[in-house]
């Protein structure tokens, strides 16, 4: 993405939001569940995501270690 965007940081997170919204949607089908399994399926996705997305934000973002443009 930071060789084919201006703004590689915002179209990842943008993109991470995405995914994250579409993998919330298979803990609801799961046939029987209990609604606390389910509550802990969304929140375990969120605190995956949220944690990779800062990590990778901040280190790409560190000084000196941004993507170099063409």
């Amino acid at each position: 993405m930071g060789l084919t965007t201006r703004q590689p940081v915002g179209v990842f997170v943008a993109l991470a939001a995405a995914v994250l919204a579409l993998s919330f949607v298979p803990p609801f089908t799961l046939p029987g569940a209990p609604t606390d399994m389910v509550a802990t399926l969304l929140l375990i996705h969120a605190v995956a995501a949220t944690t990779s997305v800062l990590l990778l934000v901040t280190l790409a973002t560190r000084e000196g270690r941004q993507v170099p443009r063409p």
